[in-house]
């Protein structure tokens, strides 16, 4: 069915939208996404997107940035994945045309200097905000929590990674809601959560809404009996702080988990990270839902969706995130969309998420297209592989270029996706401004190693288990 409305209808289509909004009419959001076939019936959604001029403009103006922690490009149906992980994200790209790029790029490995350039737009060798255990300089900023409040927006945080709880990354807004445990805000308690979270919020003005999805981060959840595509199985945890008691993450880390044994627990890996992945998804859907009933849909809407970084899962040896900028911890999706826009944006290949920050505060793209890089830093807490200094570029048709531990390298995503084969950098074409650019990532990695630690920092990694 086609969305337009007759101008001599439309002024009574809006009479009835708060009552069309939680499903007392027959013509829901585009937004509710349709029901799968071994579902419950619902209300039928219809496709497409309005036009602006259809958006009711009685509504106060709604700017929402979703974070999906630890969301790896390659393992959402989204962008091809043969499990269905991301059905609402789907539903977005065909059923409400969101932009979507599953070639985007993270600035860093873990969540803390991620978001701080996603709320900053600053890159990490600019704002040094990723040292486990130190604190966010003062001057870092300003935030994008305090450039929409000085627009008239209300700020809102509504953050489920523990870790942004003395991050000092929740300045600025005004409301924050931050979890206590990695456990508090999954699916189930998520949207009931929000609910209140957002019902508390002033309704008459305009919001800015930060949302931080963690259910793809470990300790994986458990998956139920019942699940189509994925067995049954409990939740699984790493241990990876000292003390703990050790597991098979530790053996397979140290390669003495060996053949049918490493085979079956990377497969129990995966298996519990795609349901968390998939926990995500329905939590997105839980947002549009929540501002759905609240009467903030449809109105004036602005959505940028993406992740702070993705996770190993056996690649190159490895389990979890951080301190390696290879391609299944630094490539990620990418989605944006903007009701009042006249046309819909196209996200170029390779895409730098930290352009996320230029697309909520303006609703457009830097005027100069941002380097598409990524960083990384030793953990030299981790016991076991801590981590590489290192550096990465990536650019339209040209080999992906990599600065590690000192030395220059390049990577033919095309014919060496695992990035097993590393080819001479000599030649490269970014390379003389990748040069620069890697001096001013070693002045940062030395500037910062004195820095002093920060006791609450540290106390919130702990309790993540990226301090030992």
């Amino acid at each position: 069915m086609n969305l337009r409305v007759h101008p001599y209808i439309a002024a009574a289509w809006l009479l009835v939208s708060c009552g069309w909004l939680r499903g007392e009419a027959d013509k829901p959001d585009p937004t509710e996404r349709k029901p799968r076939a071994d579902e419950k019936p619902a209300a039928k959604a219809e496709a497409g997107r309005r036009s602006p001029e259809e958006i009711p403009r009685d509504k106060p103006e709604t700017v929402v940035f979703i974070v999906m922690d630890t969301v790896r490009a390659d393992h959402l149906s989204l962008c091809g994945y043969d499990r269905p992980t991301s059905p609402y994200l789907v539903h977005l790209r065909d059923e409400l045309g969101v932009a979507v790029t599953c070639d985007a790029y993270s600035p860093a490995t873990w969540t803390m200097p991620s978001h701080t350039s996603y709320f900053t737009g600053r890159t990490v060798p600019e704002h040094h905000h990723d040292r486990l255990g130190a604190k966010l300089d003062p001057a870092a900023g300003p935030f994008l929590s305090e450039i929409m409040h000085d627009k008239g927006y209300t700020s809102l945080m509504f953050a489920a990674n523990t870790a942004l709880k003395k991050s000092g990354l929740q300045r600025g807004f005004d409301k924050v809601r931050i979890a206590e445990d990695m456990s508090e805000l999954r699916a189930g308690p998520f949207e009931t959560e929000l609910d209140a979270f957002l019902t508390a919020a002033d309704k008459s003005k305009p919001w800015f809404l930060f949302v931080n999805l963690i259910d793809a981060h470990d300790p994986y959840p458990e998956v139920p009996e019942g699940v189509p595509w994925v067995p049954a199985q409990k939740s699984l945890a790493f241990n990876v702080r000292n003390g703990a008691p050790e597991t098979d993450y530790h053996h397979y880390l140290r390669g003495t988990l060996q053949g049918e044994a490493a085979k079956g627990y990377l497969t129990s890996v995966t298996n519990g990270y795609d349901y968390g992945v998939s926990q995500e998804d329905e939590n997105v859907r839980a947002v549009f839902q929540v501002l759905r009933k609240l009467g903030r849909l449809p109105g004036p809407l602005r959505l940028v969706i993406t992740a702070d970084h993705g996770e190993f899962l056996g690649e190159h040896e490895l389990l979890r995130h951080a301190a390696y900028v290879w391609e299944p911890v630094v490539h990620v999706p990418f989605l944006y969309f903007d009701n009042l826009a006249a046309q819909q944006i196209t996200l170029p290949a390779p895409f730098a998420a930290m352009s996320a920050f230029w697309l909520v505060r303006d609703g457009k793209l830097p005027e100069t297209p941002l380097p598409v890089q990524s960083w990384s830093r030793v953990m030299d807490d981790r016991p076991i592989k801590p981590g590489e200094d290192m550096m990465a570029q990536w650019s339209a048709n040209n080999p992906k270029l990599l600065w590690r531990n000192g030395a220059f390298s390049s990577y033919n995503l095309t014919t060496d996706p695992i990035e097993a084969q590393p080819g001479d950098a000599t030649g490269h074409p970014l390379r003389p401004g990748f040069d620069n650019d890697v001096k001013l990532f070693q002045q940062h990695l030395q500037t910062t190693g004195g820095m002093p630690l920060d006791p609450e920092t540290v106390e919130a990694l702990q309790k993540l288990g990226y301090l030992h």
